[in-house]
């Protein structure tokens, strides 16, 4: 390897420590979903599936649904200018 390439895998080395460094364990969706799902195994929690699991698919709901909001009229605007 020439002195470029040892420079940039050194860099990426270094890069990707960083992240592992900031990483400060389960999220809060995660534990929610941790939580959900031990409720539901247990037969502690009458819900389907589908909600046990929510906090999977629900970020991408909200962000789809303001993206919506936002989309549409903007569209619209645009369109009888």
């Amino acid at each position: 390897m020439n002195r470029k390439q040892r420079k940039a895998m050194k860099d990426l080395k270094k890069s990707v420590k960083k992240i592992q460094d900031n990483r400060k364990g389960m999220g809060p969706l995660s534990t929610l979903l941790m939580i959900f799902v031990v409720l539901k195994l247990t037969n502690n929690l009458a819900w389907s599936w589908g909600w046990v699991l929510s906090p999977l698919w629900m970020p991408f709901v909200i962000v789809i649904v303001i993206a919506l909001l936002i989309g549409v009229p903007l569209g619209v605007l645009r369109y009888f200018r």
